[in-house]
C-alpha cells in the first residue's frame, strides 16, 4: 500500500512545487525593454495585441444581448417620458452630494480622451481606449503635430491642444486641458534642467539629428510624466470624489497598480491594454450632471448654430446638417475652429500677443466651475437644450445592437431588477417606463442607467444610480490596470527620478491626497493660494466644502481659507463666495 502511495503524494507536492516556481515569473513576459513611449494613436501598449485600444478601431461590446426587442418605442417618445427635465430651464436641482460642475468639466476630458465616435461611421472609434490626454496630444501623430515646437526641448506651443471639439464644450474643460499643457511644458523644462543621465544638451545641439533626437526623448518622457498626472487626478480627485472620501477627512483610496496574487496564487493581470466598449460610450455621457450656467452656455451655443430653432425643437436631421455647415465654414464666424491650435480661442476669453491666454482669465473659468454646482443625476433631469443628444444616444444604442439594462447588470455580476419599482422607486417614472417598454427584461440600456433611482449621498458621493457607479468604478480600475504605461512601465527609469517623484499620492496633504490641488498651484499661483478651497477641493462647491469641514478642521488643527482668490474685481459673474 505505501508503495501505491507514496509515488501519488511525492508527484502531488512535485507538481505543486513545479507549478508554484513556474507561475513565480510571467509567462509570457509582461514588458520589453525599449518599447518605453506611448504611440500617438495608442498602438502597442499590449505588446502581444498591439491594436489593442488603437485609435481607429471599432469599438469593443462587453456584454452579450440576447433579448429580442420588439416594438419600441419612439426615441423622442422615451427621452420626454424618462430622461426631460421637469423643472424650467436653468433651475434644474443641484447635486445633491455638493459636486461642482468642474467635476463633470474634468469627466468630459475622461470622456473624450476614450470616445470619438466617427460622424460618418458610427462602429469607429477615432481616439484611443486610454488615459493617454488624448484631447491635448491628438490621437494621431499628425495631430501630435500640431501642437509641438520641435526645437529640441520637447516643449508643446503655449495654451494650445490638438483636438478642435473641445471649444465646443463649457469653457471649464479646454481650461483644464491648459492646465495640463502648462503642465507639459514644466515637466520638460524641469527634466532637461535635471539632465539626471547627462544625455541632453541646454541650448540644444545645432546638430539637426542630435536636436530631434533629444527633442524626441524630453517630449515622450514628459508626455508619459504628464499622462500620469492625468491618471493621478482619476484616481485620487475623481474616483475618489465618487466614493466620497474627500468630504470626510479620509485620505484612503484604491491602489490598482501595484503586483499581488490571488487567493489561488495567481498573479492578477496588469498592463494587458484597453479597447473600450459601446456600453461604456453610452454611459459616459453626463448630460443630467450640466449645471444651470452650462445649460445657459450650451442653449447660447447651439442658437448661433440653429438660429431659427430652439434647441428643444431640434431634430436629428438639424443635428446633422448643422454639423456639415460648421465642417464647411458656413456658420458665424465665432464659430470657426482654426486649424491651428495656436490661434484658436474658446469661452470668450482671447489669446495675447506672447499666444498664452491670460491667468485672470483662465482661472476666473475654473474658479466659477467650482463655484457652480452641478445638477443632479437621474430621470427627468437632462436640460432641453441637450434632447438632440439624448436620442441620438438612444438610437445609437439601438444601432450597436446593445444589450438589456438587466443584461448589462448581470454581466456586472449585479441581481437583474425585478420589477420597474425596484429599478426606480417612484411611481411616476416607474410607471412612465412600464407604459413604454411593458416588461422590465425590455427596459433598453441608455434609459435605463441614465433614469436609474440615484444613490443618496450617504452611500455615494457620485449620487448616480448604482448600477452605472458600479460600472464606473470597475472600468476606471480596468483603464489604469490595464495600461502598462500605468503598470509594468511606470518606473524611475521610464519617468525620469524627478517625474517619478512629481506625480506620487501624498495621502496627508492637506487636500487629503488630492492631486489636481498641485496642478492649479503650478499653473496659477497668484490665483490659486495653497490655503484656499478653490484650491485644494474644486470638485466640491464652496459651500459644501465649508459644511464637511466643520468637523475635519477640529480634528486635524487646520484652518483654510473660504474665500475665493478672484482674478478681477470683475469676473462676470456674481459676487457671491461660499453662499450659493
Amino acid at each position: 500500500m505505501a508503495s501505491v502511495v507514496a509515488p501519488k503524494l511525492v508527484n502531488g507536492l512535485n507538481n505543486h512545487a513545479i507549478r508554484l516556481l513556474y507561475e513565480t515569473l510571467p509567462h509570457p513576459v509582461e514588458t520589453y525593454i525599449g518599447e518605453r513611449f506611448r504611440s500617438a494613436d495608442g498602438s502597442g501598449n499590449n505588446i502581444y495585441a498591439p491594436s489593442m485600444g488603437q485609435a481607429g478601431s471599432t469599438y469593443a461590446r462587453t456584454c452579450q444581448g440576447r433579448h429580442v426587442h420588439k416594438d419600441l418605442p419612439k426615441a423622442e417618445d422615451v427621452f420626454n417620458a424618462l430622461l426631460k427635465s421637469d423643472r424650467p430651464e436653468k433651475e434644474r436641482e443641484d447635486h445633491p452630494g455638493g459636486n461642482s460642475s468642474l467635476t463633470f468639466a474634468f469627466a468630459s476630458l475622461v470622456t473624450h480622451s476614450l470616445f470619438r465616435t466617427d460622424p460618418s461611421e458610427w462602429n469607429k472609434n477615432l481616439t484611443s481606449s486610454y488615459l493617454d490626454l488624448s484631447p491635448l496630444y491628438g490621437s494621431n501623430q499628425k495631430e501630435q503635430e500640431t501642437i509641438r515646437v520641435k526645437d529640441g526641448r520637447g516643449l508643446l506651443h503655449p495654451d494650445t491642444f490638438a483636438e478642435g471639439r473641445i471649444v465646443f464644450l463649457p469653457p471649464a474643460a479646454a481650461a483644464l486641458l491648459v492646465v495640463w499643457n502648462r503642465n507639459h511644458n514644466h515637466i520638460a523644462e524641469k527634466i532637461l534642467a535635471e539632465n539626471e543621465r547627462g544625455k541632453w544638451k541646454n541650448p540644444p545641439s545645432e546638430n539637426i539629428s542630435a536636436r530631434m533626437a533629444q527633442e524626441e526623448e524630453i517630449f515622450q518622457t514628459a508626455r508619459l510624466i504628464n499622462c500620469a498626472s492625468f491618471m493621478s487626478v482619476v484616481m485620487n480627485d475623481y474616483v475618489a470624489g465618487f466614493l466620497g472620501l474627500a468630504k470626510k477627512g479620509v485620505s484612503w483610496n484604491m491602489d490598482p497598480f501595484q503586483p499581488f496574487r490571488d487567493t489561488n496564487h495567481r498573479p492578477v493581470g496588469r498592463g494587458e491594454g484597453n479597447h473600450v466598449s459601446v456600453e461604456f460610450n453610452l454611459l459616459y455621457r453626463w448630460h443630467t450632471v450640466v449645471s444651470n450656467k452650462e445649460e445657459e452656455w450650451t442653449t447660447e451655443l447651439l442658437g448661433k448654430i440653429f438660429k431659427d430653432k430652439h434647441p428643444r425643437d431640434l431634430e436629428l436631421s438639424d443635428f446633422y446638417e448643422g454639423l456639415g455647415r460648421l465642417r464647411t465654414g458656413d456658420i458665424d464666424p465665432s464659430l470657426i475652429v482654426d486649424p491651428d491650435p495656436r490661434k484658436r480661442n474658446f469661452g470668450g476669453i482671447k489669446r495675447g500677443e506672447d499666444g498664452r491666454f491670460h491667468d485672470r482669465d483662465l482661472a476666473r473659468v475654473l474658479q466659477n466651475g467650482t463655484r457652480h454646482s452641478a445638477c443632479r443625476y437621474g430621470a427627468r433631469g437632462t436640460p432641453t437644450a441637450l434632447k438632440v443628444m439624448e436620442i441620438m444616444g438612444i438610437q445609437q444604442a439601438r444601432s450597436w445592437g446593445v444589450c438589456t439594462m438587466n443584461e448589462f447588470r448581470e454581466r456586472l455580476g449585479l441581481k437583474p431588477f425585478g420589477s420597474f419599482k425596484e429599478w426606480n422607486s417612484n411611481d411616476e417614472i416607474a410607471g412612465a417606463a412600464e407604459k413604454l417598454y411593458k416588461n422590465i427584461n425590455n427596459l433598453e440600456l441608455y434609459p435605463g442607467l441614465h433614469a436609474e433611482e440615484a444613490m443618496k449621498p450617504m452611500h455615494s458621493g457620485l449620487c448616480a444610480g448604482y448600477t452605472m457607479t458600479r460600472a464606473i468604478l470597475a472600468d476606471a480600475i480596468a483603464l489604469v490596470r490595464g495600461d502598462r504605461f500605468f503598470t509594468t512601465d511606470f518606473t524611475p527609469s521610464n519617468l525620469t527620478q524627478w517625474g517619478w517623484d512629481d506625480v506620487q499620492r501624498n495621502p496627508n496633504n492637506r487636500s487629503f491626497g488630492a492631486y489636481l490641488p498641485k496642478l492649479l498651484m503650478r499653473a496659477f499661483p497668484e490665483h490659486y493660494p495653497d490655503d484656499s478651497i478653490y484650491t485644494l477641493f474644486p470638485f466640491f462647491t464652496p459651500k459644501t466644502t465649508k459644511e464637511s469641514l466643520k468637523e475635519i478642521e477640529a480634528k486635524i488643527h487646520k484652518k483654510f481659507d473660504y474665500k475665493k482668490k478672484r482674478p478681477t474685481k470683475d469676473d462676470g459673474d456674481s459676487d457671491e463666495e461660499t453662499e450659493e
